[in-house]
């Protein structure tokens, strides 16, 4: 088959030099191919046991993740609504005992009542999740007509997956703040005048019907007084 040396390479002087560089590159590339050498069965036992510890634990950390994210919001939730009730417990102090007490024993009931308020709306909201949770730290201030309320809380979710990997808890923490101005309190005098003369009639058959009846300064009024009537000193 001399038509076959036509295309061997410059190097090559022969078909049977083609065929054997050929056949030598054919088992280089399958050596490539070749599989991995194989490792005894104890060897993979314990690679499947690290891989599924590995696998469970950052799933459980996860979870625990996650629980400590839903404790968060809950308690984000109770400071808010413990940094409402803080100023409003406040405002209806002052309304209640503004007139029996004077500052400063005024403002320190209403700040002691809007912390205690505080608490109490704080731990309801919470529910169990308080128990996670340190007592929360409760600041109060008045300037003017203006009280100011912070709410500030500290709390440690506990992992059920975490300790796998030395992490035993997920500290968590939140503040809330809330600021009210009340409206400027102002005294009101009412004045009554009970006498006589606040029993005027409004209409014209009422005036006619008072005169007639009325007894006062009957001299210098002899039809009768329906207004402004002064007794006579005839009749003390």
């Amino acid at each position: 088959m001399p038509w076959l040396l036509n295309f061997a390479p410059a190097h090559c002087t022969s078909f049977d030099k083609l065929i054997e560089v050929q056949t030598h590159e054919t088992h280089r590339r399958l050596d490539l191919l070749a599989p991995l050498p194989r490792r005894p069965p104890r060897q993979c036992c314990n690679d499947c046991r690290v891989s599924i510890i590995g696998l469970v634990g950052t799933s459980g950390l996860g979870i625990d993740y996650f629980n400590a994210l839903a404790s968060k919001s809950r308690l984000d939730l109770a400071s808010d609504a413990a940094a409402i009730a803080a100023i409003n417990a406040a405002q209806s102090y002052i309304a209640a005992n503004s007139a029996t007490q004077v500052d400063p024993a005024l403002t320190a009931g209403a700040i002691a009542a809007g912390k205690a308020q505080s608490l109490k709306v704080f731990k309801s909201n919470a529910g169990s999740t308080a128990n996670i949770a340190a007592t929360p730290t409760i600041t109060m201030s008045r300037s003017g007509q203006t009280f100011n309320a912070s709410i500030t809380y500290q709390a440690a979710s506990q992992n059920a997956f975490g300790p796998i990997f030395g992490v035993k808890q997920i500290n968590i923490n939140g503040s809330s703040a809330s600021s009210l101005t009340m409206g400027k309190y102002l005294d009101f005098y009412l004045l009554l005048d009970v006498s006589g003369s606040m029993g005027l009639p409004t209409t014209t058959a009422g005036q006619t019907q008072l005169a007639a009846i009325s007894p006062d300064n009957k001299d210098q009024y002899p039809g009768g007084c329906a207004f402004a009537c002064n007794r006579s000193p005839s009749l003390g």
